[in-house]
């Protein structure tokens, strides 16, 4: 694929993957975030530096959906993406987003508690 970047994933419509039934959207999920894995892992440092900030967006946007669950296999798939973004993209905004992703996880743990309790 030498001179050729390869073709950049549709953007995944949140709203429409959320309506999806239950089994169909972890599904829909795993197709998008291996089509980005694969984009990512071929695409050159400079399509990647380019396209970084709506990728990595798109992918922390993920993890606020209320369904479906992110399992084992959906987490390593994102995991991919997120080393391959960083990988050939910039790193100066890995720091900010490590940050976003801890926030992310306080909540969720907030939120289960806060159930529990319930």
């Amino acid at each position: 694929m030498a001179g050729r970047d390869p073709t950049l994933p549709e953007a995944l419509d949140l709203n429409n993957l959320v309506s999806l039934p239950p089994e169909k959207q972890s599904l829909t999920l795993l197709q998008w975030l291996g089509d980005c894995e694969s984009f990512l892992a071929n695409a050159t440092p400079e399509h990647v530096s380019k396209l970084q900030q709506a990728l990595q967006q798109a992918l922390v946007n993920l993890l606020s959906l209320p369904t479906p669950p992110i399992g084992h296999v959906l987490r390593s798939s994102l995991g991919r993406c997120f080393h391959h973004l960083f990988d050939k993209g910039d790193r100066r905004v890995l720091f900010d987003t490590v940050a976003t992703l801890i926030q992310k996880v306080a909540l969720v743990r907030a939120d289960k508690e806060s159930k529990q309790k319930q």
